[in-house]
């Protein structure tokens, strides 16, 4: 299968390894400040983490705050 760049797509346990490493995402996604796991012990489905990215400008805001998002990670491949 190809992306819409027309690459090869990787394999599911590629992405897995990516999205599940919630630690290193702001080094793969420059727009996240922070990411932390909530919940210890081995990653598995239903986890908890929480990220912050700086929050955009409004017309009631300036852009200086910071988006907090929490997630669940999804079930593996």
């Amino acid at each position: 299968m190809r992306s819409r760049r027309g690459r090869p797509d990787p394999p599911p346990r590629t992405v897995w390894k990516l999205q599940a490493d919630v630690e290193r995402r702001p080094v793969r996604q420059p727009p996240v400040v922070t990411a932390e796991r909530l919940d210890p012990g081995r990653l598995a489905k239903g986890a908890r983490f929480r990220w912050a990215t700086p929050a955009p400008a409004t017309p009631t805001t300036v852009g200086a705050g910071l988006r907090i998002a929490e997630g669940r990670v999804p079930a593996r491949p």
